[in-house]
């Protein structure tokens, strides 16, 4: 519908379409753009959040497995000798144990599981934990006698 301007209806002027002026256009827009850019950026950080998620994810469930191997004294790398190397199964994940001996058959070990991603995206996990030599246990070759002497009352 047409219908003539308000400031003098008597005289014929140009006549107003009720709608959005091309201002009001641009300006929603112009929003609109920015309401899109500012979710594209959390949708982005959302994702690389669940990438780190499952990376440390594997690198926790590859920690408690090879720390379950030292335990069992199974596998290449023994308690007290510690060591470095790749999984078989993913050599993009790297492992290394350092081992510190606390008693005779007793270790304190660090295990360290990681993974190069690029310098921001390093996924490391470290597991530290207390073993005694699984090549020890139930030996009974490798006990030390008791102390023998009078002891004073």
């Amino acid at each position: 519908m047409l219908r003539r301007t308000a400031a003098n209806p008597k005289m014929p002027g140009r006549l107003v379409r009720p709608g959005l002026s091309l201002m009001e256009v641009l300006l929603a827009t112009v929003i609109f753009l920015m309401a899109l850019g500012g979710i594209s950026v959390l949708i982005n950080s959302a994702v690389e959040n669940a990438f780190q998620a499952t990376r440390t994810n594997t690198a926790s469930s590859y920690a408690r497995s090879k720390m379950a191997d030292l335990e069992a004294g199974t596998g290449d790398t023994t308690v007290s000798s510690g060591g470095s190397g790749t999984f078989d199964n993913d050599p993009a994940w790297n492992w290394r144990v350092t081992s510190t001996e606390l008693s005779p058959g007793t270790y304190d070990v660090e295990l360290v599981v990681w993974q190069e991603a690029g310098a921001a995206r390093r996924t490391e996990v470290v597991l530290s934990q207390i073993i005694f030599d699984p090549n020890l246990l139930n030996n009974a070759a490798t006990a030390k006698p008791p102390e023998t002497g009078t002891t004073t009352p």
